[in-house]
């Protein structure tokens, strides 16, 4: 028996639905993983794909009332150059800010607008902190990862929402390796982030052009 099919077992479901669901799904992530392995590369900086991301999500942003930080796009500071396919790397960090969008409520449920703005927060920067090269990190104050493992989070069909399919980090994670990167998991204190996002960090690394 396969883990996705133990664990979906664990929640109550029928032994007949789990093993369709997890052929199902298998079926979908072999067609996901051609896709993705036939999607083009090019030159790109790290402030692209910032600017890219508050973009596509700042109206999500505004109605969440979710206070948005990004210090590379208020100055003239840090960036990068690297090679990969644009809307593959895009689409891993839309999922993380989905992700944090989510749990930012779970930890700041039902607040009045001006309270929810403050409380709410959501910190995207690029660092140099990682040996394999640089990485934009997303940080947020929601209630974090709690005691799961790193190798844990990122498998397919592992969720912790309710209606989750547990696709989202593993779709971030296909997305990097296949640009020659990685995502991972810093520790507390494995990379600078302000106090107050002490909820889940994750990053995306990059391998940088030379």
């Amino acid at each position: 028996m396969r883990w996705t099919e133990a664990y979906s077992l664990s929640r109550g479901m029928e032994v007949e639905n789990v093993v369709r669901q997890a052929r199902d799904l298998m079926r979908l992530l072999d067609g996901f993983t051609s896709l993705l392995k036939r999607s083009s590369k090019r030159q790109y900086s790290g402030k692209e794909l910032l600017n890219a991301v508050e973009h596509f999500n700042v109206l999500r942003l505004r109605y969440h009332h979710v206070q948005f930080i990004c210090p590379p796009l208020q100055t003239t500071g840090e960036d990068f150059q690297a090679r990969f396919a644009f809307n593959l790397v895009i689409g891993a960090l839309n999922n993380l800010v989905d992700n944090a969008l989510y749990w930012l409520q779970v930890r700041w449920p039902e607040l009045p607008e001006t309270d929810a703005a403050a409380e709410r927060k959501l910190y995207i920067t690029i660092s140099r902190e990682f040996e394999a090269g640089p990485a934009i990190v997303v940080a947020d104050n929601g209630p974090g990862f709690q005691e799961h493992e790193p190798e844990t989070l990122a498998r397919p069909f592992f969720t912790r929402k309710p209606e989750g399919m547990g696709l989202g980090l593993y779709y971030a994670k296909l997305a990097m390796e296949l640009n020659g990167g990685e995502l991972v998991f810093p520790q507390a204190g494995e990379v600078e982030i302000p106090e107050e996002y002490d909820g889940a960090v994750v990053a995306l690394v990059f391998k940088e052009m030379p």
